[in-house]
């Protein structure tokens, strides 16, 4: 489902964003979200899921911190929008989900609940 606000077009791939549902039944959120070249945004969050976002291509200012193509940028739980700018044009994909309260154990690229 694609939602074209002010200069953005967002493609929900899972879950919901800002009122547009995926038909994929899961309990997180997925989307591929085009800025375009200009434009200032702020997208709605449920600030009960953590999130982050990974920059595919261009350079995109999000919640004031300038990213370009690398490594996920954690933005954690609470936030109830993301602010993005672009001014050069950029894509985006936004991920989240419901917070984990055990403690985990991670080892190399294991992630687990206990030693067990």
């Amino acid at each position: 489902m694609t939602q074209s606000p002010r200069g953005i077009a967002a493609t929900v791939l899972v879950g919901e964003l800002g009122g547009r549902t995926s038909p994929a039944r899961v309990c997180t959120v997925g989307a591929d979200i085009v800025v375009d070249a200009g434009s200032r945004t702020t997208l709605p969050l449920d600030p009960r899921l953590e999130h982050a976002v990974l920059i595919l291509g261009g350079t995109v200012t999000v919640d004031g911190t300038e990213l370009g193509a690398g490594p996920l940028l954690y933005l954690g739980a609470g936030r109830d929008r993301l602010a993005t700018a672009s001014p050069g044009g950029g894509r985006v994909l936004l991920i989240g989900g419901e917070p984990c309260a055990d403690d985990l154990i991670r080892w190399w690229n294991f992630v687990e609940r206990s030693h067990d």
